[in-house]
């Protein structure tokens, strides 16, 4: 991996996620969308080609048609838990009290913000770099743990808006930690199977896919839980 170009990868990284955290969700959209295109801009002039990246036309035709079944059996998996009596264990406490918002959200602002936007960088940009110099195992590696090390941030205001933390400092502190290590844990290893999936299939459509039905799909089962289940 050419050292400028992972550095400058990073950097805007950091600085479009500064952004959608510090400066509201208004910013989050376009910061993300600006930020993809950076990301690949920055890929394609130091040597990466569409085909490096996971979209070229084929892959992006391939991605879809796969995509397509996983998104559909992700669907069927969240329509099953809602007639169980686990329906609960879906509910979301940031799900949005209308469905317009609701719909806004997993058709807008997650495609865009989370999903694009992290595969993009995450199995798109950096594992491309890696895998062009060290391999795919490396770079599956490398791409896993910064994506691990990514939700430290969401983990941590998540672990403090929770009643446990505002309620007892000794034990809220005990919580954010524990919060921090399993989110890290989890997403770490849900980067692995993101990179598997862009991997065996040649494609960054096919991650995205995944990315955004377990997001999206579970945001609008969340909603349809707390509104109409429970």
């Amino acid at each position: 991996m050419r050292r400028w170009s992972f550095w400058v990868v990073l950097v805007v990284m950091i600085l479009v996620n500064t952004i959608t955290r510090e400066w509201g969700d208004w910013l989050s959209v376009p910061a993300a969308a600006l930020g993809v295109a950076v990301l690949l801009g920055i890929a394609r002039w130091d040597g990466l080609s569409w085909h490096d990246l996971g979209l070229s036309p084929s892959e992006v035709r391939r991605g879809l048609a796969i995509g397509g079944v996983i998104v559909a059996i992700v669907l069927t998996f969240y329509a099953i838990v809602l007639v169980s009596p686990w329906d609960s264990t879906i509910e979301n406490s940031r799900t949005p009290d209308t469905l317009a918002l609701t719909l806004l959200s997993a058709f807008l602002i997650i495609p865009i913000q989370t999903v694009i936007w992290e595969e993009v960088a995450f199995r798109g940009v950096l594992w491309a770099h890696v895998r062009r110099d060290h391999g795919a195992v490396m770079a599956t590696v490398v791409s896993s743990v910064l994506f691990g090390l990514w939700h430290i941030l969401p983990a941590t205001g998540f672990a403090a808006s929770s009643s446990v933390v505002t309620d007892n400092a000794e034990s809220g502190s005990a919580t954010t930690v524990i919060t921090v290590l399993v989110t890290v844990l989890f997403t770490g290893l849900a980067g692995v199977l993101l990179c598997e999936l862009r991997r065996r299939t040649d494609s960054l459509v096919t991650p995205m896919a995944f990315h955004w039905a377990t997001n999206g799909l579970g945001l609008l089962a969340s909603y349809v839980a707390l509104t109409y289940v429970t």
